[in-house]
């Protein structure tokens, strides 16, 4: 038990660094029609200003899997929140908010609160909450943006077979791939690459159920690449719209905080 319990603090540790494009393509700025596409992929959002789920969350290290329960809270604009639990008891609990990422070990009693510019990977990728939160909303995102459908321009699109990729390469640091089914109009794949070595980051989606008339993936596997292989899978279930839930935790006094040094130790010795 306390080794699931240590594997679970991890993989909320992990999410913090997560959350590559597979062929080099020739690429060119949308046309009408293109861009008309690009809106009508972005369109595929749901509606709802929350999304709640029951998930079952399996961590990839080295090919060895660990699996827990847990549940998935989204709150448009206010909060991305993943709480992992072990005999249905909360063991960890992630928050995204607008203003800080929140991690909370419950099991030790520690909790880190960090802002995003602190969070190194974060800050190089531009992955602030709004980005955060379309990656889990299965949504197209242009970085330091809110909406895509006003920056339709800003992509590069091309066509490989039966997915339209569209492209975001003219940051200064990342490359942003959004690999989309032609025929659906679906989002399939997330990408961020590095442009000069470093850690590339993706999320798969997949097993599209319909959610509010809309097909919503129910298999989400977000993923690092570098020196180990890790990987981080949720399967939804019972997943409902429209319902309140608290968007901040309140922490006792109980809890102690670390830092991002702290974290940073605590994954190299949970790391195998």
């Amino acid at each position: 038990m306390t080794r699931l319990l240590k594997y679970g603090w991890l993989l909320t540790l992990l999410l913090l660094a997560a959350c590559r494009s597979t062929k080099d393509a020739t690429s060119f700025a949308p046309s009408p029609q293109q861009e008309e596409y690009i809106k009508q992929v972005a369109e595929k959002a749901l509606t709802s200003s929350s999304l709640t789920a029951k998930a079952e969350v399996e961590l990839q290290l080295n090919n060895k899997p660990i699996t827990l329960n847990g549940s998935l809270r989204l709150m448009r604009n206010e909060v991305v929140q993943l709480s992992l639990t072990f005999f249905g008891i909360e063991v960890a609990r992630l928050e995204f908010l607008p203003e800080c990422v929140l991690v909370i070990d419950r099991t030790n009693k520690r909790y880190l609160r960090a802002k995003y510019t602190d969070v190194d990977f974060l800050r190089d990728a531009g992955l602030d909450f709004y980005t955060l939160q379309a990656i889990f909303w299965n949504e197209v995102f242009v970085p330091g943006e809110r909406s895509t459908t006003a920056h339709t321009a800003d992509f590069f699109v091309q066509k490989v077979g039966n997915e339209t990729l569209l492209l975001l390469q003219n940051k200064p640091k990342l490359n942003y791939e959004f690999r989309t089914e032609t025929a659906s109009a679906h989002l399939t794949r997330t990408a961020v690459t590095p442009k000069q070595g470093g850690l590339s980051v993706y999320c798969n989606y997949d097993d599209f159920k319909k959610v509010e008339n809309i097909q919503f993936p129910t298999h989400i596997a977000l993923g690092i690449s570098g020196e180990r292989a890790i990987g981080i899978t949720l399967n939804l279930s019972r997943i409902n719209t429209g319902e309140s839930f608290a968007t901040r935790t309140q922490l006792s006094s109980r809890y102690n905080p670390i830092s991002s040094a702290d974290l940073l130790g605590i994954i190299s010795k949970l790391m195998p």
